[in-house]
């Protein structure tokens, strides 16, 4: 069954939010590395990224990607 024009698949929608996160991950490093933030405010928000990718990941490859 064809979605719309334009429409996208759950397994690209998964692989662009896998890069969007990838993509926060390398901000965040470069953030802490200005010492714009505090080592336990980095610690904290990439924990939550890197389990964040882990479950888009788990998912993709569910999808066999």
């Amino acid at each position: 069954v064809m979605g719309p024009a334009g429409a996208v698949s759950p397994e690209e929608e998964l692989a662009r939010r896998v890069e969007q996160v990838k993509a926060r991950m390398s901000r965040l490093e470069e953030a802490f590395r200005r010492c714009e933030l505090s080592a336990q405010e980095f610690v904290a928000r990439y924990s939550e990224l890197s389990s964040l990718l882990k479950a888009l990941e788990a998912e993709l490859r569910r999808h066999g990607h």
